[in-house]
């Protein structure tokens, strides 16, 4: 689904798809902003990536009104991206002192304690 797309404060334009996160959304995402980049490096100064939209920040001068109506939509399921990913193995005390709220957790969602730590 194409997004939306609107003038974001100054220099700025949005794009927004639907609430819905999903990785069919997560891969546009990243697809329009591989597409920004490489097409309108020379205007876009930054991009923001979110959950359901991008914001591209435009280089100072540039009138985000006529770049919104000069806009080219790529073909977004077309365009090669880069995905890659880190993991990130982050050490985690269980012990009482460090996780007070634990039991609450375990309660909460009906579940052992350490059945919590596992997940």
């Amino acid at each position: 689904m194409r997004p939306t797309i609107n003038k974001f404060g100054d220099n700025g334009i949005l794009f927004r798809w639907p609430e819905a996160i999903n990785d069919e959304t997560h891969f546009e995402i990243l697809s329009l902003d591989a597409f920004l980049q490489k097409k309108y490096d020379h205007e876009i100064n930054e991009t923001v990536l979110a959950y359901t939209s991008l914001a591209a920040f435009l280089n100072e001068g540039l009138d985000p009104d006529d770049f919104i109506n000069d806009f080219e939509w790529p073909q977004l399921d077309t365009l090669e991206v880069n995905i890659e990913s880190t993991t990130y193995v982050v050490p985690v005390c269980y012990e009482p002192h460090f996780a007070m709220d634990l039991p609450r957790v375990a309660e909460h969602c009906e579940m052992k304690e350490e059945e919590v730590i596992q997940l």
